[in-house]
């Protein structure tokens, strides 16, 4: 099935991301109509990123830690409460937020009218499994300003503008982004399960932006990447003090990127065994993995006969 079938056209960078049509309009109880417009969507390995976000200009790109439990933790309390005893250090989430240079002004068919950019992480799904977990790259929209509302730790990560003389435009975009990952075959991929906990998110995160400083979309100079990376062997708490060693838990990529392209990044340090994904689903009964991506287009393709690359879902 491709994509032009279904009338879907790569749209090109240098088009205005605000020119888009208008979102589909779906009934609501008593005859009005709502735009219907995703707020997030899943990456596959075959499928592009949608028209109205691929030619995005970046802004800013910055590295964050998350503590996902600090909504459920008191104000001005310790965010590190696993700690005590010995519990071992918190347990961070690690994401790329993408910001754009401007506000994409109206709903679109993808986007809504004031968001800032998209969230890139790679996001645990399901149930931990016995050696591997389900993993889902996905694509988030947001609309805030500043630092995501749990994020620990910040760090901005320097673009590199494209040379002069190939692009009209030096600017990178975040559909750059998206095929680095596809490119490099990066997923599909899922969690490694360590102690009966999902690991992982640290490996792919370093993984890409080593893949991306490699073909020069990101600038993290030679004298400045033991700083850069060091980053990745810590979990961090709410306070500058909470510091702890923390080193990085392998994530479990698919055959090729497990085999060939890969990297024991210098400056960081690894735990735990790597598992290749496609050997863990086959000797794993009952493993519940990434879905193929014939499933997530049966999916999509049940709810809309237009787009083939988002998995509808709401915001969280």
């Amino acid at each position: 099935m491709s994509q032009q079938k279904h009338g879907i056209k790569r749209k090109d960078a240098s088009q205005a991301d605000d020119n888009e049509q208008p979102a589909k309009k779906v009934a609501e109880p008593g005859g009005s109509t709502a735009p219907v417009i995703p707020t997030k969507f899943v990456v596959v390995e075959q499928y592009d990123c949608p028209r109205g976000l691929r030619g995005r200009i970046l802004d800013k790109c910055v590295l964050e830690f998350l503590d996902p439990d600090l909504e459920l933790k008191p104000s001005g309390g310790s965010s590190d409460e696993s700690t005590q005893g010995n519990f071992g250090p918190p347990t961070n989430h690690t994401i790329l937020r993408l910001v754009f240079r401007n506000e994409h002004k109206k709903d679109g068919a993808y986007v809504r009218g004031g968001t800032k950019g998209v969230i890139l992480h790679f996001h645990f799904t399901g149930r931990t499994q016995k050696k591997c977990s389900k993993g889902e790259l996905e694509v988030k929209t947001f609309d805030y300003d500043g630092k995501h509302r749990y994020a620990v730790r910040c760090w901005d990560v320097p673009l590199k503008p494209r040379p002069e003389g190939k692009s009209t435009r030096t600017a990178r975009t975040l559909g750059e982004f998206i095929d680095v990952i596809l490119s490099n075959k990066m997923i599909p991929c899922a969690f490694n399960t360590e102690n009966a906990v999902a690991v992982g998110c640290k490996d792919f995160i370093s993984q890409l932006l080593y893949r991306l400083n490699e073909i020069g979309i990101i600038d993290i100079p030679q004298d400045s990447q033991q700083a850069f990376y060091d980053r990745f062997n810590y979990a961090y708490g709410r306070k500058q003090s909470e510091t702890y060693a923390d080193a990085v838990g392998y994530a479990s990529f698919n055959t090729t990127y497990h085999n060939q392209r890969w990297v024991a990044i210098e400056h960081i340090k690894y735990r735990g065994n790597r598992i290749n994904l496609d050997s863990a689903r086959a000797n794993e009964p009952g493993w519940l993995g990434s879905p193929s991506a014939s499933e997530i287009v049966q999916e999509t393709l049940m709810q809309t006969e237009e787009v083939m690359w988002v998995k509808w879902t709401t915001l969280y």
